[in-house]
């Protein structure tokens, strides 16, 4: 008797399941169809009374709307506001690879930066891989993942997904080794971007113009900047190479070197700017060297980088000088503004003061906070 309860009681959870399945198709079915076949649909769905949604149904949608990526995303917004939907990472993932398949990279960026904060690496391209399966866009999804992962500054996470890249053999986009590289590059992991582009090139990733212009700011970093010259030679430059080269020589005062570079900067054609002649200027400013700061800023004016007389305009390169980091050049800017009685702005001694710390003059900082209380100015 026992028996014969347990086997109706499996029975009847069975066809409970079974019912379930077919009304879940059947919702799905006519969903879907509202969808393709509509174009306002959002009354004809509220019209329906329908349930809060959950991820199973969802992904039947979906798989039915495949064909309208636009329209899926779209259906998933919509959703999450008006029916519920809490999606889990299957859907996640699966709206993802839809959308990037269709070129929508800008909607899926703000979803996947969500999962990569709420998820481990190795689950979320477990998951990827899914959703990309019976397609061919999984190196593609892949290397979003990566450049995701790598603009968000989270190297060591960027490290990961290209590991579980190469272990489903698939071989990442240079963009996305571009942009793991760069942030190796922010954060001063000289070492590892070094180890990080042989892998590159082991992998077989062909470097571009930006991973090029990259190298040469790891080399400029080491003070390597025959090795810089090395890629001039085989005709990979453009104007952020001699920029480096000019910027480089200037940090370590070899001032000849850096105006040999400014002239054939000019000579290529490829004009230096605001930027690069800065990068002398800071340079001179530090070592205290009138001639070659009063050589820089004739050039400058010349050039109508510079005003001939900047009595207006110490606000804006003082602002401009400490965006760029060159704090020194600056510093010789807001002391002429002083010591000529200019009254600059409370943005002005803001970015003063942030450039200083940043370059962790505390002294120079509390200087200029001084002369910002006797001024009684507000930052």
């Amino acid at each position: 008797m026992l028996l014969l309860r347990k086997a109706y009681s499996t029975t009847s959870s069975t066809s409970l399941t079974w019912r379930t399945q077919i009304k879940q198709a059947h919702l799905a079915s006519q969903i879907s169809s509202i969808l393709l076949q509509r174009r306002n649909w959002v009354p004809f769905l509220q019209n329906l009374n329908l349930p809060k949604l959950n991820p199973p149904l969802f992904l039947q949608i979906i798989h039915k709307t495949q064909c309208n990526p636009q329209l899926s995303l779209d259906f998933f917004n919509w959703a999450k506001s008006n029916l519920r939907f809490e999606p889990d990472l299957k859907s996640h993932c699966q709206i993802i690879q839809l959308s990037l398949g269709s070129g929508l990279t800008r909607p899926a960026k703000p979803i996947l930066d969500t999962l990569i904060q709420t998820h481990h690496v190795s689950k979320l391209v477990q998951s990827m891989s899914q959703a990309c399966k019976g397609t061919d866009s999984l190196s593609n999804v892949l290397s979003f993942v990566l450049g995701c992962y790598a603009r968000e500054g989270l190297v060591r996470g960027g490290i990961e997904v290209y590991r579980e890249m190469s272990v489903l053999g698939c071989v990442p986009s240079v963009l996305a080794c571009n942009a793991l590289l760069n942030a190796m590059r922010q954060g001063s992991e000289t070492r590892l971007g070094w180890c990080f582009y042989g892998v590159m090139l082991r992998n077989g990733v062909l470097p571009d113009q930006f991973t090029w212009s990259l190298v040469a700011q790891f080399l400029c970093k080491d003070g390597k900047f025959e090795r810089i010259l090395r890629l001039l030679d085989l005709g990979v430059c453009d104007s952020m190479f001699y920029s480096l080269l000019v910027d480089g020589y200037s940090k370590s005062g070899n001032f000849d070197a850096a105006f040999c570079y400014l002239e054939k900067m000019s000579d290529g054609k490829l004009e230096p700017g605001f930027s690069t002649y800065s990068s002398v200027l800071d340079g001179a400013c530090k070592l205290g060297d009138v001639e070659v700061v009063e050589r820089v800023m004739r050039i400058m004016v010349e050039k109508k980088l510079l005003s001939a007389s900047p009595v207006f305009e110490y606000d804006s390169i003082v602002k401009k000088l400490c965006a760029l980091d060159k704090t020194y050049a600056a510093e010789m800017f807001f002391k002429k503004a002083c010591d000529e009685k200019i009254e600059l702005q409370g943005a002005t001694y803001g970015c003063m003061l942030q450039a200083l710390t940043k370059e962790m003059r505390i002294v120079e900082a509390i200087r200029v906070y001084r002369v910002v209380c006797e001024r009684g100015r507000a930052i």
